[in-house]
């Protein structure tokens, strides 16, 4: 659908562009997030004062959707406010431009990341819930929901979400974050939830409006 009916038809990627963020996506989105993840487990284990910690808070003990819920809210606010501290901090924004630095938005370039960026996000929503005890289950549903809204979140089609903009972090809503301008691209942080840039004034979804140049400018910290 991204060739059929595209958001902007100048963004759909070129042969060598679509191989190279196949690579990235594979060692950066999916490799490394599961190369922390088992890391941390494999350093609670062996250590008992951090697993009898973990199992003593017990949050397993609450329903599924609660668990997930809250995992998905906890994870979006620790992510929101690191997101906004790698537009304003130049040491982090060294590592986070590299996310910035297409010209183009489509599915497969959402896993153009600096691999410390990413191991940051990875340490800040997955390895504190591994050692507060939430299931197995809970975070593969969470890895399910960030995985599917990261890729959607890119996705270069030509959809409006209506409603759904003052829920979820939409590619309606992401386009403007990746905008050249500063007023638009210092906005919509939020990661699968658009719910803490509504509360923290970050929301920007103009009527009628589209997103023209996508992009790192000098607008930005460098």
């Amino acid at each position: 659908m991204e060739v059929s009916e595209p958001y902007r038809q100048n963004w759909i990627p070129k042969k060598n562009e679509l191989i190279s963020d196949v690579l990235i996506l594979i060692v950066i989105q999916i490799l490394l997030p599961k190369m922390i993840a088992y890391g941390t487990v494999l350093f609670i284990l062996p250590n008992e004062q951090i697993a009898a910690a973990a199992i003593s808070i017990d949050l397993q003990s609450l329903p599924i959707w609660l668990q997930v819920i809250t995992m998905i809210l906890t994870v979006d606010f620790f992510r929101y406010w690191f997101h906004r501290c790698s537009h304003a901090n130049r040491v982090l924004w060294k590592l986070h431009k590299v996310h910035h630095s297409p010209n183009k938005l489509y599915t497969v370039n959402v896993g153009r990341f600096h691999l410390l960026d990413k191991a940051i996000q990875v340490l800040i929503d997955t390895v504190p819930f591994i050692m507060l005890g939430v299931s197995e289950i809970v975070i593969s549903i969470y890895f399910l929901c960030y995985a599917v809204n990261g890729i959607f979140q890119h996705s270069n089609l030509s959809l409006r979400f209506g409603l759904l903009n003052y829920i979820i972090s939409t590619s309606e809503l992401h386009r403007w974050h990746h905008s050249v301008l500063m007023k638009e691209a210092q906005s919509n942080f939020g990661n699968t939830t658009i719910i803490w840039d509504l509360l923290f004034g970050s929301y920007y979804n103009p009527p009628d409006a589209r997103v023209r140049n996508v992009g790192i400018s000098r607008s930005i910290p460098a």
